[in-house]
């Protein structure tokens, strides 16, 4: 259930730009010439120009891949973009090269098309595409690039320096890329993550929630969120009791809401806080006094009230409120508090303070 928010990586937008790595390998290599597998290009020069086309695209990935030119990325990247001419394709703004593409990607009023030629390329997934364009829309605005960056590279260089945090998260709080609160928090996360106090090591969110889904990390993830202020010492000692782990292994409190609304899990929610002594004893003794009111109350049940809550609760926790094997939550305590309330006097432990 540990989540830390910290994680200020906008643009994606420049995904597309690594093609023009592939004019430029050259320069970090020396080779025999001519070069026979690119067109026998005789110098450097050459074999630049050559490379700098999509016509012979594929040829110079399959060299770069065989000589290690490319990162497993890059090279990743240039094959999807392979694939992506290969099946009709456009280059954004028809650029007959990677130089060509690179300069159009470049300017702020035209990156929709290339962003649109990433998504479909595979390169960047729709949510990196939605934060691009959020991205976009703040550069025609006027808002500039924190310290001028330019390129995903620089800016994620230039973002992760301390000095540089609070520019970059008004950048990304500006561009509407994280909310007001998120912001906050980054506020108070990334300057400790720039130290290298955060769990593991980590240095952005998807980093720390992969480290902190570990049961073993859970005491250096709730002393680091402890740490940055993102929850308080009740919070933390919850999290110590629970393993960061929530009913039926939900990890964050969106998950957890989502499965202890359900009412078929409201029976295992509601175990989980009694084991884990999350619930005030007064409170778990008014429901148990309660649930044995309701039991009395099914004694006199007219048919009328049977069937309200058969059909709002079902038979099977009308048949457990009989048993005695079942303490109703709240929703479900309010449904049958309806059907009681149409069909028969209320119990006492259920009227309203």
């Amino acid at each position: 259930m540990t989540k830390i928010k910290s994680n200020i990586t906008f643009f994606s937008l420049f995904a597309i730009f690594g093609v023009g790595l592939l004019a430029g390998f050259f320069a970090f290599a020396q080779f025999s010439y001519p070069v026979e597998e690119l067109g026998n290009c005789q110098n450097e020069a050459e074999c630049k120009d050559y490379c700098d086309s999509w016509e012979n695209i594929e040829e110079c990935v399959f060299f770069a891949e065989a000589h290690n030119l490319l990162s497993p990325e890059e090279l990743a990247e240039a094959k999807k973009i392979i694939k992506a001419l290969a099946g009709g394709a456009a280059p954004p703004g028809g650029c007959l090269n990677p130089t060509q593409c690179k300069a159009y990607c470049e300017e702020p009023t035209l990156i929709e098309e290339c962003i649109t030629f990433a998504e479909k390329a595979g390169i960047i997934p729709p949510s990196e595409a939605a934060e691009a364009r959020q991205v976009r829309k703040a550069l025609l605005a006027g808002i500039p690039l924190p310290g001028n960056c330019g390129t995903k590279k620089n800016c994620e260089a230039y973002c992760s320096k301390p000095a540089h945090t609070q520019e970059c998260i008004q950048f990304a709080r500006r561009a509407g890329l994280i909310s007001a609160k998120e912001a906050a928090e980054a506020e108070k996360v990334m300057p400790l993550i720039a130290k290298g106090e955060s769990p593991g090591g980590c240095k952005s969110k998807e980093e720390c929630e992969i480290y902190c889904a570990d049961e073993s990390h859970v005491e250096e993830c709730v002393s680091f969120t402890l740490k940055a202020g993102l929850m308080t010492k009740e919070e933390a000692e919850i999290m110590r009791k629970t393993k960061g782990r929530g009913p039926g292994g939900c990890k964050s409190k969106v998950e957890c809401d989502a499965f202890c609304n359900n009412p078929a899990n409201q029976e295992t929610c509601f175990a989980f806080a009694i084991q884990y002594d999350l619930m005030p004893q007064e409170a778990i003794q008014k429901m148990r006094e309660g649930a044995g009111e309701i039991r009395k109350g099914l004694e006199f049940a007219s048919p009328e009230l049977l069937e309200c809550l058969n059909l709002s609760v079902g038979s099977e926790v009308v048949n457990k409120i009989r048993s005695g094997n079942f303490m109703p939550t709240q929703q479900i305590g309010n449904q049958i508090k309806s059907c009681f309330d149409k069909y028969m006097a209320l119990p006492p432990l259920m009227q309203p303070e």
